[in-house]
């Protein structure tokens, strides 16, 4: 085996790099924020010594390099943020992305190639083909295909679950937050409030999604209405969004 070695600069120079990775960056973090976390990746990737300094492995190896970056960046941001109140309008904005992104990455199932599936995931939203990954790992593509749909799958159910807890976490935040000059306010009444917000969030949610039904994006699709539906139970029942589901039900 070769002993690790640092990658030359000028590879990690490459303009095509560099721009491959602040696309992904940029679909899970605000604007202002793309630039910093890339040259994080990239100053720490120039220190790096690594065993395998193959053109085909340094997108994947920089590829989980920005990852933890971007989940150490969300897990300071939620820290900061522990005394705010929840934002609707603004959590289902940045929309189902980013949430995924910072949750999945320390739920995976705890398999012996959960990451590596895990990153082929993240690579095939960020635009590569399943079949140029499989050659890239040299790994018969229909096993690639496989595992990444049922990282899918897993990965949609961990979201729901997710959502689900952040309905009760928006309740728990009514019952607990500081008093304001509304005293006459009953506890009874900050919890309905607190319920409304997360059913807000969820028609939000699901109006999104039906776009993606639309489109005939089946994963955004149904990923989008199982998580509007965890917090909005009544609005999945409703017939436009039962087509919406049968539309993408596979053939």
């Amino acid at each position: 085996m070769p002993a690790p070695a640092l990658y030359p600069p000028s590879e990690l120079a490459d303009p095509d790099l560099r721009r491959a990775l602040e696309r992904m960056v940029r679909r899970v973090v605000p604007p202002q924020e793309v630039d910093d976390i890339v040259q994080e990746a990239l100053a720490e990737a120039l220190a790096a010594r690594v065993e395998h300094r193959e053109p085909r492995h340094l997108r994947h190896w920089l590829g989980g390099v920005v990852r933890h970056k971007v989940v150490d960046y969300h897990r300071r941001q939620g820290r900061e943020m522990l005394a705010e109140p929840p934002d609707p309008g603004r959590e289902a904005d940045e929309g189902a992305e980013r949430e995924l992104l910072r949750w999945a990455e320390r739920n995976l199932p705890g398999g012996r190639h959960d990451q590596q599936t895990f990153d082929w995931l993240l690579r095939e939203g960020d635009g590569e083909r399943l079949e140029e990954i499989a050659r890239s790992e040299d790994i018969p593509a229909e096993r690639v295909r496989q595992r990444v749909a049922r990282m899918r799958r897993f990965l949609r159910e961990r979201w729901v679950t997710m959502l689900a807890a952040a309905c009760l976490g928006a309740v728990a935040w009514w019952l607990v937050r500081p008093a304001r000059v509304d005293i006459a306010a009953s506890p009874d009444a900050r919890v309905l409030r607190g319920v409304e917000a997360s059913r807000e969030l969820g028609r939000r949610q699901r109006e999104q999604a039906l776009g993606r039904c639309e489109a005939g994006d089946r994963d955004g699709c149904v990923i989008g209405l199982d998580a509007a539906a965890a917090l909005d139970p009544d609005g999945d029942r409703d017939e436009a969004v039962q087509r919406a589901r049968r539309s993408v039900e596979p053939v």
